[in-house]
């Protein structure tokens, strides 16, 4: 059964011919859409190492606080034995 409009155009045809290029056009959004999961996922896994390296050294590093107690005391110290040694 061939249904044509008014200029002579099969409409049956073209709209099979649309219906292929739908589903063309769905599968490659699909296609894409996995890459992009795929990214995000590999991206998730790149963080979560990069916090652990994070973690680790913040776990090691020295407080502000404790750099400046040492400090002060080994210059308290240091000013002190020079101050009787001086006399």
């Amino acid at each position: 059964m061939s249904i044509s409009d008014a200029s002579g155009v099969n409409v049956a045809a073209e709209l099979a011919l649309l219906r292929g290029e739908m589903t063309t056009g769905f599968e490659k959004i699909h296609g894409q859409l996995s890459l992009i999961a795929q990214a995000q996922q590999s991206t998730a896994v790149d963080v979560a190492k990069l916090e652990g390296r994070v973690d680790a050294l913040e776990a090691r590093r020295w407080p502000m606080g404790v750099i400046a107690t040492v400090s002060g005391s080994v210059s308290a110290f240091v000013a002190a034995g020079a101050f009787f040694l001086g006399k």
